[in-house]
């Protein structure tokens, strides 16, 4: 489900996670976005490597299987596939079963997390995007 207002657009679903270690520096954002045009299905990854090593978090629910209604995507006005290709920075916050990113491209990703800190922390990268 996307809302467009004002030039930005919320994209409701997508899941976060990182890998099987206990703390680590690099996780992946998943973000399926339909065409409403073309009713063709893209699958965007961002794959992110953060300045810190954070205990293991994911999009909250079922580990293996998230929810569609807890991670939110809100982006400028225009094609997402425009959008998010290639290198790109971030920078954000996460603990207290939170995280909210925000990268160079004005892409903020931000919902409820299982695991991750218990407090609060800064955190910032860089990574790639990349659509299938």
């Amino acid at each position: 489900m996307s809302d467009t207002v004002n030039g930005v657009t919320t994209r409701q679903g997508g899941s976060i996670k990182a890998g099987d270690a206990s703390t680590y520096s690099k996780f992946e954002i998943t973000i399926n976005i339909i065409n409403p045009e073309t009713d063709i299905n893209t699958k965007y990854t961002y794959t992110c490597n953060s300045d810190v090593r954070v205990k293991k978090f994911w999009t909250a629910g079922s580990e293996n299987h998230p929810p569609d209604n807890v991670l939110f995507t809100i982006y400028p006005e225009g094609d997402f596939g425009d959008i998010a290709t290639g290198f790109d920075s971030f920078s954000g916050s996460i603990g207290a079963k939170k995280i909210y990113i925000k990268t160079g491209k004005g892409i903020v990703t931000k919902g409820d997390i299982e695991g991750g800190p218990e407090e609060g922390q800064t955190i910032r990268g860089s990574g790639t995007w990349l659509s299938s």
